[in-house]
């Protein structure tokens, strides 16, 4: 893991500490006012946030995906629920749930995972708080959940722009989409004009990597570039689409010589450590005079699908 990678891990550990602290407090003040459901919640997630923050630096990346759902959310969650049928100060709860969802999980999971909860909290706001005071809870937890969603939103945004601005993907060091089209859109110009063969050939990694936390999902692609680099010829490029799928641009190949270079990938993957590489399916797709970057581009995206 590089220095900069340490740094972020570090400042997100240092994030979890000062919130494990607070919460630390919070157990302390509901310890001595009697409340000792919220305050054994409390103590539990603080334990959690302890865990997440020494883990982060010594292993170079999130505890799996699994630890995440069984340990930090839910117990968050369920804190959130008792706070919102109480009407007491531990509907705080809900509202840090939202924040760490965005903070544990990708975008797209955040996306599905913060409404599906919301629907429950309301549920149990309006069938426990009478309306006057239901009203002003459901707006300020309507308000978080949007803020934490449009945060991470832009968030997303930002990563994305400055990755099309350094042409390289930051996960795998291989370039990325927008350099893709450039270079593809240079290529089939020379293909056309010298009437010469271009193939590209594509990969998808395997789906239940999906299933796996962020950071051990992007050590695994990165893990999986570097065994697609290892295959490339002097005139071969690497690049990783905006779906996670690679593309490898093959100038001045032929059928023959397509069919070849992918062998050459399958034996490669059959020697990685992963076991769910060596089944996973390599297409290729060849270019016809005429198409466009978009084109190529779907009909990657459309081979793979076939294979997959």
């Amino acid at each position: 893991m590089n220095s900069d990678h340490m740094k972020l891990h570090t400042l997100k550990a240092g994030y979890l500490l000062l919130m494990s602290a607070g919460l630390g407090l919070l157990a302390i003040l509901n310890l001595f006012s009697g409340a000792w459901l919220s305050a054994l919640m409390t103590a539990a997630c603080v334990i959690a946030l302890l865990l997440f923050a020494v883990l982060m630096p010594l292993r170079g990346r999130r505890p799996g995906g699994a630890a995440r759902i069984l340990l930090a959310l839910p117990l968050t969650g369920v804190a959130g629920l008792i706070g919102a049928a109480s009407g007491d100060l531990a509907m705080v709860w809900s509202l840090i749930f939202c924040g760490l969802a965005v903070y544990l999980l990708r975008f797209r999971h955040a996306c599905r995972v913060i409404p599906a909860y919301g629907l429950v909290w309301v549920f149990v706001v309006l069938l426990s708080q009478p309306s006057l005071a239901a009203l002003p809870m459901l707006f300020v937890f309507s308000a978080c959940a949007a803020l934490a969603l449009g945060y991470a939103w832009v968030n997303g945004i930002n990563l994305k722009n400055l990755s099309a601005v350094a042409n390289t993907d930051p996960v795998t060091m291989v370039y990325n989409q927008y350099q893709f089209t450039l270079d593809l859109q240079r290529e089939m110009t020379r293909a056309e004009r010298l009437m010469d063969e271009l193939h590209l050939v594509g990969l998808r990694p395997p789906q239940l990597w999906q299933d796996l936390g962020a950071e051990e999902f992007e050590r695994r692609l990165n893990d999986l570039a570097s065994l697609l680099r290892s295959c490339l010829k002097k005139t071969d490029t690497c690049y990783r689409l905006n779906s996670d799928d690679f593309v490898l641009l093959t100038p001045h190949s032929n059928d023959e010589a397509t069919a070849e270079f992918m062998d050459k990938i399958a034996r490669v993957l059959q020697d990685s450590t992963y076991e769910e590489l060596t089944a996973l399916n390599v297409s290729s797709i060849r270019h016809e005079p005429g198409d466009e970057v978009d084109t190529m581009v779907q009909k990657v995206g459309e081979s793979l699908n076939a294979v997959a």
